[in-house]
């Protein structure tokens, strides 16, 4: 299943796509504005010396947590952040995503999370096969929770936090519904909701 023939593939798109575990069972990218925007992300993966290390992932099936840290570290590259390294440890031997700095400001600890629409699942639908199936299905309806997620993501972070620096969780979100297509009051209430209970 490769991509759609209408979808001119840049030369980093297309060395990804002909080594990745992924690409008989993917569309993706499955439209020419991914397609252009995941070839400015592995150009800039490229500037930044971190091409190699990316490619392993970006062909296995861990593609989609690989891309969203590369997403990440390009948004706020784009946005006049320095990226002072990648991979970084302030809790020895549990390496974080991205360290950045505004200016001269401390240094930020990035750990970039990307839930996906698999973990709003119920468990009948995991071992009736349901992951194997595209996420959106005709006439498929469910209740979601996508805060639910992104407090749990954000839980798994915790740990490679250290008190004594500025830490950021970044969530680059794939759920059915991203909390930000939520009407705004709803968003901003559980926000609070989260932070003072």
């Amino acid at each position: 299943m490769p991509p759609l023939n209408d979808v001119k593939l840049g030369p980093l798109t297309r060395t990804i796509i002909d080594n990745a575990v992924w690409a008989a069972s993917s569309y993706f990218p499955g439209n020419q504005g991914w397609a252009d925007e995941f070839e400015r992300i592995l150009t800039f993966l490229e500037s930044q010396g971190q091409f190699k290390q990316f490619y392993k992932r970006l062909c296995a099936k861990e593609r989609d947590g690989a891309l969203a840290e590369a997403r990440a570290g390009f948004y706020f590259h784009r946005n006049g952040f320095q990226i002072l390294k990648w991979e970084p440890e302030v809790v020895p031997g549990i390496p974080g995503d991205i360290e950045i700095s505004w200016y001269d400001t401390e240094a930020l600890f990035l750990e970039v999370k990307n839930p996906g629409w698999e973990g709003e699942l119920l468990e009948e639908e995991i071992k009736a096969g349901r992951t194997k199936l595209s996420k959106y299905l005709s006439a498929d309806s469910r209740a979601v929770d996508p805060f639910e997620r992104v407090m749990y993501v954000v839980g798994k972070s915790l740990p490679k936090f250290h008190n004594s620096r500025v830490n950021l969780v970044v969530v680059v979100d794939n759920l059915f519904v991203s909390p930000l297509e939520m009407p705004t009051d709803i968003v901003f209430s559980r926000l609070l909701k989260n932070v003072f209970s």
